[in-house]
C-alpha cells in the first residue's frame, strides 16, 4: 500500500474561546492534518465543524469555572476515518483514526508543577486507564502539554539527548510512565534553539509528541517547534512528521476481504452476527457531526469487521 506522511501537531493555545477563526487559518497555512489542543478552557464535551476541520473537545462540566480542557482539530479529509472518541476527562481525550491500521491518538494537558500532587496522580491514573484499553500491538500517539521537563540524559528506548538539561518532578514521572508503557519521547532530532523550546517565557520544553514502539523509528521523520505559527499564546506549536499507511478506502476493503454471506443462512450464525453488530454499534455510536453518507460508511465498515 502507498505510504503517506501526516503532519501532526500539539499546541497549548491558552483558550479556544474567540480563537477558532484564528486557529483554522494557521492550521491550513502550515498544512496540519491533526492538531492536539491543550488548555482550551472549553466547557462540556462534543464535536463541531469549522471550515475544513473537525473539532473534538473535552472540558469541565458546564456549571464549573472554565479551566484546563483538551481538544483536537482534524482535517475533514479524515472525517470518514474517525472510528471512535473517548472523552476520558477534562485533561485527556482519545480518538481512534483508521489508516492502514488503527492509530489511537491521546490528547493530554497535564497539571503543572505547582498543582497539588493529587491532581498529578489522578491524571496519570486516568491516562493509564486510557492506554490499558488499547491492545499492546496497536499504534499510539500521545501528545500535548505534559508540563514536564525531562532533561537530556539518555534513557535507552525512552528518550535521547536532544533536549534541555533541566529535569523536574513532573519530568521524572513522565519518563517513568513512558518506560512502563513502552513509549518513546521523541527527543531524537537535533535542532537549532528556535526549533527546540516549546515555551516562550523563560525557555522551557514541556510539550511533547510521544509514540509507542509499534511505530518503527524510521516512521518518525521529524519533530520540531514551528516558530512561525502564532495565535497569541506563550507556547509554540510542536510539529511532527510521521510516515504511515494510506487511509482505508472502500476499494481497499473490497479488494482485501471476502465475506461468507452464505453462512448467515444458519440461524445460529445469523444470531451471533446480529448480537455482535448490536454490541459494536452500542459501544461505538455514530458521531454527532457525521453526515448521512459518512455515518453509513462508518456503520458499513463496522459491520464488515463482524464477518
Amino acid at each position: 500500500m502507498k505510504k503517506q506522511q501526516i503532519r501532526i501537531a500539539c499546541w497549548n493555545i491558552k483558550t479556544l474561546y474567540s480563537k477558532d477563526h484564528e486557529l483554522i487559518p494557521e492550521l491550513n497555512e502550515h498544512k496540519i492534518d491533526i492538531c492536539a489542543l491543550s488548555e482550551t478552557k472549553k466547557k462540556g464535551k462534543g464535536t463541531t465543524k469549522l471550515n475544513s476541520y473537525i473539532s473534538i473537545y473535552s472540558g469541565v462540566p458546564k456549571d464549573q469555572r472554565a479551566t484546563s480542557g483538551v481538544g483536537v482539530s482534524i482535517n475533514d479529509k479524515y472525517e470518514q476515518n474517525i472510528e471512535s472518541i473517548e472523552y476520558v476527562c477534562d485533561r485527556i481525550l482519545r480518538v481512534k483514526i483508521m489508516f492502514d491500521q488503527p492509530i489511537h491518538i491521546i490528547l493530554v494537558y497535564a497539571p503543572d508543577i505547582n498543582k497539588p500532587e493529587e491532581m498529578s496522580i489522578d491524571f496519570y491514573e486516568n491516562l493509564q486507564s486510557a492506554i490499558d484499553k488499547i491492545p499492546r500491538h496497536k499504534k499510539i500517539i500521545l501528545l500535548g502539554d505534559l508540563n514536564a521537563r525531562i532533561g537530556n540524559e539518555v534513557v535507552d528506548g525512552i528518550k535521547q539527548k536532544y533536549n534541555e538539561n533541566i529535569t523536574n518532578r513532573n519530568g521524572e514521572i513522565l519518563t517513568e510512565f513512558c518506560g512502563q508503557n513502552e513509549l518513546r519521547i521523541n527527543t531524537y532530532f537535533p535542532h537549532k534553539e528556535q526549533h527546540k523550546y516549546t515555551f516562550y517565557g523563560n525557555r522551557k520544553i514541556k510539550d511533547y509528541i510521544i509514540t509507542n514502539r509499534s511505530f518503527l523509528p524510521q516512521q518518525i521523520i521529524d519533530i520540531r517547534v514551528l516558530s512561525s505559527a502564532n495565535i497569541g499564546t506563550d507556547h509554540k506549536l510542536v510539529l511532527g512528521k510521521i510516515r504511515i499507511g494510506a487511509p482505508l478506502s472502500k476499494e481497499y476493503e473490497i479488494k482485501q476481504k471476502k465475506f461468507n454471506i452464505e453462512s448467515l443462512n444458519h440461524e445460529s450464525t445469523k444470531q451471533l452476527y446480529s448480537n455482535r453488530c448490536q454490541t459494536h454499534v452500542t459501544l461505538n455510536p455514530i458521531a454527532q457531526f457525521d453526515t448521512p453518507k459518512t455515518a453509513w460508511n462508518k456503520l458499513k465498515r463496522k459491520h464488515h469487521k463482524r464477518c
